[in-house]
């Protein structure tokens, strides 16, 4: 799935909190097998694709179906986590352990966009005042 980092972890945030919802409305589900195996169900597209960040980030996702989004939420899965050189870390992933990774690679990408932001907003501020 290559979509914006935001994107996929929007996704992965609404999923992980309807599995919390599903888990709690169904004690015989277990959280910990829907954290590997997560149910993908209506509530989770109408939440999605009306998001601003998929609006504005991805509009090609608005017209997505329950089974364009489950595997949506395969390719992420099978992507899973990829070390600094790149390569897929062999790890056991889940959407806490996902959300984590798309998480921290959004912090790094804000993180490194902030000081030219920051030194724009100085210069348009400096040609407003003179």
């Amino acid at each position: 799935m290559n979509y914006p980092d935001n994107v996929l972890l929007l996704l992965l945030q609404i999923t992980l909190d309807e599995q919390k919802l599903q888990a709690a409305d169904h004690p015989k589900l277990k959280y910990s097998r829907l954290l590997q195996e997560p149910i993908i169900n209506d509530t989770i597209l109408k939440q999605f694709t009306g998001h601003l960040v998929v609006e504005t980030f991805a509009p090609e996702l608005k017209n997505l179906t329950l089974r364009g989004l489950r595997s949506a939420i395969k390719d992420v899965f099978d992507e899973g986590i990829k070390g600094r050189d790149g390569k897929k870390v062999n790890s056991t992933v889940n959407l806490v352990t996902l959300a984590n990774y798309y998480y921290a690679k959004r912090v790094a990408i804000l993180e490194s966009a902030l000081p030219g932001m920051r030194d724009e907003i100085q210069n348009g501020l400096s040609e407003l005042q003179d």
